[in-house]
């Protein structure tokens, strides 16, 4: 049976037959029902959205892994990169869902390959709400419009299925470079992505497919001179603001590097550095990293 007929089977024949209890399973807490819908009763007026352009690199001879990002979003950086050392890295974006971040990485120390976590990730993003009037127009104005596409209605249990990779972008590198990328239906566009080994680059509500393909050109290049991975990922970050980047403006940028007790504390966050508001994220994170050594 095909996943959309299996989840509308689920929906039409109630919550509890399928979740063993009263209702779905609350976001938070079902193995197939994740997302940013209720949780655990908690009832959502807005969706976490980032709308922005990143890369994710891992050197596999080394094991470093990293995220960049640059959005006109507030504090971008903090909601969508993840990354361990000799495991991967994971971008994501759009509407995000916080689990893929933890959730990848947890997949990818398993040694799943990327394409496989991207798989497994989104098959399971279905997030389930009350059908009453504020949840439709949250997700509508995501562009969730098609019952039988984009949701289903549980209508013995008054709730609606929504399948809600559609709205999700993802970027994933595995320990050993191989990349892959999820890019939902229903993102606002331009939307796309780039993959190479070791990195992929994504976006949405870009500028134009013109971000992606100087981020990646960038990265390369900066790659091939540098022996970590923060001078790459900061090269690609400027190709993409210097492209367009996010077509609404920006505001915030932040890098990821990740080494196996690289920072002096012993921690694995070897560059973290963030800029959460200003009106030249990108050049004001070259700037910090210029000053404290990360880059010459």
């Amino acid at each position: 049976m095909k996943r959309r007929e299996f989840l509308k089977g689920m929906a039409l024949a109630g919550a509890a037959a399928a979740a063993g209890m009263n209702g779905f399973c609350p976001a938070d807490t079902a193995a197939l029902v994740v997302g940013t819908g209720d949780r655990g009763g908690e009832q959502l007026d807005t969706l976490l959205r980032a709308n922005t352009f990143s890369i994710c690199a891992v050197n596999a001879d080394t094991g470093e892994a990293g995220v960049a990002v640059a959005s006109k979003c507030l504090s971008v950086g903090a909601h969508v990169c993840y990354a361990a050392p000799g495991v991967g890295a994971v971008a994501t974006q759009a509407v995000i869902n916080p689990g893929y971040g933890p959730d990848g990485l947890a997949l990818l120390a398993r040694g799943l390959s990327a394409d496989e976590v991207v798989r497994r990730l989104t098959e399971q993003d279905v997030t389930v709400t009350p059908d009453d009037e504020r949840h439709m127009k949250l997700y509508t104005g995501e562009q969730m419009t098609e019952e039988g596409t984009d949701f289903f209605r549980d209508k013995v249990g008054g709730r609606i299925v929504w399948l809600t990779s559609r709205i999700r972008q993802l970027g994933v590198v595995d320990r050993a470079g191989r990349a892959a990328t999820h890019n939902g239906a229903r993102i606002f566009d331009w939307s796309g992505s780039v993959t190479g080994k070791g990195f992929s680059c994504q976006g949405n509500l870009l500028a134009g497919e013109k971000v992606v393909a100087a981020m990646a050109e960038a990265f390369q290049r900066e790659r091939a001179r540098n022996e970590h991975l923060v001078r790459p990922l900061l090269a690609a970050l400027e190709a993409g603001d210097a492209a367009g980047g996010d077509k609404r403006g920006k505001q915030a940028a932040g890098i990821l590097v990740v080494r196996d007790r690289g920072h002096w504390t012993g921690s694995d966050r070897w560059c973290d550095v963030r800029v959460d508001d200003h009106t030249e994220p990108v050049a004001e994170l070259a700037r910090i990293l210029r000053k404290v050594g990360f880059v010459k």
